[in-house]
């Protein structure tokens, strides 16, 4: 994906930011419990912000 060099195609940043935003992958997250699901959203956001940080190719 490119996040090594700071580098990452605009298809796939796109994409990305487009399934943490939407959240339908903290589904499985809500079944676990309420401080997991707390911690997976502060996870997803620090990726989103390294992402839209991120330079496009």
């Amino acid at each position: 994906m490119g996040l090594k060099y700071g580098k990452v195609s605009t298809q796939i940043k796109s994409k990305a930011i487009e399934i943490i935003d939407s959240e339908s992958s903290l589904q499985l997250w809500k079944e676990v419990g309420k401080k997991e699901l707390e911690e997976r959203k502060l996870i997803l956001n620090e990726l989103r912000e390294s992402l839209i940080g991120l330079k496009n190719e």
